[in-house]
């Protein structure tokens, strides 16, 4: 409940940011500012996350540059915290296609995260790299390290230090 108490209120605070960059969005790059992909949540369960459309024939646009380089397009995941298919922090949900070669399924035993362990103190986005520190954060998982996580979470977006995703 303290995730989607804490979700609703940062989407209230920062709505303004994401109508701004969803009429970008629809002005610049003429596109749906909206992009749903399926992804693995708790327990194998398939889910959509919402993100906002950085890419356009599969090229990253001018826009959507500055939109991933400070996680603007990460802002509607909240409305998935909300619905309860992810929460603030966890290991960050894959792709299904990502479960075919590697097993990853013990990733899956809690909700997935719009920001985790691997994202700030990963070095890389090798696959096994990803497993090594989600599992870290599933086997150590704490209210500090949920702190430590979110403050620097925050402190990297603002400083527009790209996170491992």
């Amino acid at each position: 409940m303290f995730n989607k108490i804490l979700s609703f209120g940062l989407l209230l605070c920062i709505s303004p940011i994401l109508f701004i960059s969803m009429l970008l969005i629809i002005i610049f790059d003429k596109s749906n500012p909206i992009l749903l992909q399926e992804r693995i949540g708790k327990d194998m369960k398939p889910f959509n996350i919402i993100k906002l459309q950085t890419k356009k024939n599969n090229n990253i646009t001018k826009l959507g540059f500055y939109l991933r380089k400070f996680s603007i397009d990460e802002i509607p995941q909240f409305i998935n915290v909300i619905l309860g298919n992810m929460n603030i922090i966890g290991p960050r949900p894959l792709v299904p296609t990502d479960y075919i070669n590697i097993n990853f399924n013990k990733r899956t035993i809690i909700l997935p995260g719009i920001t985790g362990y691997h994202q700030i103190y990963g070095k890389s986005n090798d696959p096994y790299g990803k497993l090594e520190f989600d599992m870290y954060y599933i086997n150590n998982k704490s209210f500090k390290l949920d702190l430590c996580i979110f403050f620097q979470t925050i402190i990297n977006t603002l400083i527009g230090k790209k996170l491992h995703y």
